[in-house]
């Protein structure tokens, strides 16, 4: 359900970051209710395992800066939705370090993951692309559609390049 954050619709906004924070905050809610209320226990156990890691103190860290930097901001109002959405990260950071924690053979699945990923948002920015060439002649100068799931061209440019890597440097890990 968190690699789906991509896929969720604008409905209508302005700023695609909008619904999809509201989405992991559902999401991160109901996660973690489910975990919790079944394998309090464990969940509890290794959540504080992994909060003691350098990566999450930082991540922590950090949002307890920008929290206190937030006293001194010109625009409060911003200010508190960035704060908002890094701690909406942070709790979706816990929660995939807890389910990627259970989950056995791990290299395998994230293979798999990264390779359907990469194929999601190839088809994402393809389609339109010979879309446009089919009924046009020639693709449109940086056509808005042209950015797939993300919010931005150079992001899915960044983001294709980075999984295309990722994908050969596990085909020849295995």
């Amino acid at each position: 359900m968190y690699l789906a954050t991509g896929l969720v619709p604008y409905f209508q906004t302005a700023d695609k970051i909008v619904p999809q924070n509201l989405y992991l905050c559902i999401l991160n809610f109901g996660i973690f209710i489910y975990y919790f209320k079944n394998y309090k226990e464990d969940f509890i156990y290794t959540i504080k395992k992994h909060i003691r890691s350098l990566p999450v103190l930082f991540m922590f860290l950090y949002i307890f800066w920008s929290t206190i930097t937030l006293f001194s901001a010109i625009n409060i109002q911003e200010s508190i939705l960035t704060i908002v959405e890094r701690y909406n990260l942070f709790v979706s950071f816990l929660m995939i370090i807890y389910i990627i924690s259970k989950i056995k053979n791990f290299k395998k699945y994230f293979f798999y993951i990264i390779t359907i990923l990469t194929i999601i948002n190839l088809i994402s920015v393809l389609n339109p692309y010979f879309g446009d060439i089919i009924s046009n002649g020639k693709p449109k100068f940086r056509a808005l559609y042209y950015r797939g799931i993300s919010g931005n061209i150079n992001i899915m440019a960044y983001i294709l390049i980075a999984q295309i890597f990722i994908i050969n440097f596990l085909f020849f890990w295995f």
